[in-house]
């Protein structure tokens, strides 16, 4: 069975990741809560997913364990969301998180 990847956040740099993965063989679900984002990236991830990663019910709907790795990939511009929603993954058993950081303060705030 191929390995599973779960990337939150399907701006630019989540699409480059989700790309870069489907590319290697591996199986990428994306989720975002932009309708607009969803619909541009539909036919380059085979599944997409629109809703709301804060929530923590939806975060447990998906099945967080059973993903080899989640890819938090927010944006700056929404640095809470990006926390709370590593914080739910932890609290979620998430196998193995990685978030993207943009100052040495966040990387400490991820760790």
């Amino acid at each position: 069975m191929k390995k599973q990847f779960l990337v939150i956040g399907l701006g630019r740099f989540g699409v480059s990741v989700a790309g870069t993965l489907t590319e290697a063989g591996y199986s990428v679900v994306g989720i975002d809560q932009s309708e607009d984002r969803i619909q541009r990236v539909s036919e380059e991830i085979a599944d997409v997913i629109k809703c709301d990663a804060t929530d923590a019910d939806i975060l447990e709907s998906i099945g967080i364990s059973d993903y080899e790795a989640v890819i938090v990939c927010i944006g700056e511009k929404y640095i809470q969301n990006s926390i709370l929603v590593t914080l739910l993954l932890k609290e979620k058993d998430a196998k193995k998180i990685i978030a993207k950081a943009g100052t040495k303060t966040q990387v400490r705030v991820f760790q």
